[in-house]
């Protein structure tokens, strides 16, 4: 990780594991996230709201110590301006997938490749993660962007699940989609 890229506009970002000491960054892009796009997320602002730094710097060192991780683009100021994690369990039947959650570009860069390069860094650190065959991700059917940006890196839609989410009492469906590793 820590690779340089630059993007169609010329903005310098480093792609890197992001670590306890970022979560002030991570929490603020997160709530940015939550806030301009509720419908593709899980979480809700009001449960962010109620972390603390201390909260947080804790959920992004179990996530690292039970085998998962988180990537962020850090700009030239080391503002974090997107993220894409991977959620693995470690139960020994299970422990073979890992899951992807927490995608996110900041509104002013989305469309410059940033995902996409967030996305290269996730699989080509989970092909090195032992025992890791398949990446499993969700997306609202409603996204298109992001459907269509994950079949672009290879992901197979399997499925869908139905009234996934509740967002304010409308009930969201997912498309379920996998990329074979092995």
């Amino acid at each position: 990780m820590g690779r340089r890229a630059r993007d169609p506009v010329s903005m310098d970002y480093t792609i890197r594991e992001i670590a306890p000491a970022d979560a002030a960054e991570y929490m603020r892009l997160r709530l940015e996230a939550l806030t301009l796009y509720p419908h593709a997320f899980a979480e809700t602002v009001e449960e962010h709201s109620r972390k603390s730094r201390v909260d947080m710097e804790a959920e992004i060192a179990a996530l690292c110590s039970s085998g998962g991780f988180m990537l962020g683009a850090f700009d030239e100021k080391n503002r974090l301006c997107g993220t894409v994690c991977l959620n693995r369990s470690m139960r020994p039947r299970l422990k073979h997938r890992g899951h992807i959650w927490g995608v996110y570009v900041t509104r002013e860069l989305q469309r410059r490749g940033i995902a996409q390069k967030l996305f290269a860094a996730l699989i080509e650190k989970a092909r090195k993660t032992p025992d890791i065959v398949q990446l499993d991700i969700e997306a609202v059917t409603t996204n298109e962007a992001s459907f269509r940006l994950y079949k672009k890196l290879g992901f197979k839609q399997y499925g869908v699940l139905h009234r996934s989410l509740n967002v304010d009492g409308a009930y969201l469906d997912e498309y379920t989609m996998a990329l074979d590793l092995a």
